[in-house]
């Protein structure tokens, strides 16, 4: 399945979390042809230079955060750059949004999520000093994602050598994109971390 597909898939999962929200079949083929187009004109304008500009704004911000990561950190950071993007005007609320899902690195996922694992989360809530048990990135219209924390994560795990530079904190990844990432996305949710209230005993 391709990332397009696993993205409206991921759209339409959110029926499962919000009862005011419908996704029929028709809505589902519509937006999967959308996400196709909108991928094959990534070096277009103007999703090009919108792009650009958040992977620059991104990359400072990736760095400024990487001081020593926390459970869910990349909900945390995810989160609050796109709401950051959207007050700014940089982008509209429709053009990027909060991805939630797995990662491969090297063809092994990390943290092996299913849908059933964020039903979970939901409905029990989660915890800064719990065991990851998904991963957050940003998903742009033109499918490019842009993930915040992957490496910050993976540096605390001892999997990667420290970043020289700020761009080197930042991960940009295309669908097309045969390398060392690979990315699952099972919900699109921008409001995924109000859901997310852990209940007091």
């Amino acid at each position: 399945m391709s990332y397009e597909q696993q993205f409206t898939q991921g759209i339409q999962n959110r029926v499962n979390f919000d009862p005011r929200f419908t996704f029929d079949q028709s809505a589902k083929e519509l937006l999967e042809e959308t996400f196709r187009n909108t991928s094959r004109k990534a070096l277009e304008e103007p999703f090009f230079s919108i792009r650009q500009r958040i992977c620059s704004e991104a990359a400072h911000y990736a760095r400024a955060g990487t001081v020593t990561p926390f459970s869910y950190q990349c909900l945390a950071d995810s989160h609050t750059f796109l709401t950051a993007c959207i007050e700014q005007k940089l982008v509209n609320k429709t053009y990027m949004t909060l991805t939630i899902g797995d990662v491969s690195v090297e063809g092994e996922r990390l943290f092996n999520t299913k849908q059933a694992t964020l039903e979970e989360c939901v409905r029990d809530g989660i915890s800064t000093v719990d065991q990851p048990r998904f991963h957050v990135w940003l998903t742009l219209a033109d499918m490019t994602v842009i993930d915040l924390t992957i490496i910050s994560q993976l540096l605390v795990k001892g999997c990667v050598p420290s970043p020289e530079n700020n761009e080197q904190w930042l991960t940009v990844w295309r669908p097309e994109r045969q390398g060392r990432f690979n990315y699952h996305p099972l919900l699109i949710d921008d409001e995924f971390l109000s859901r997310l209230q852990r209940p007091v005993n």
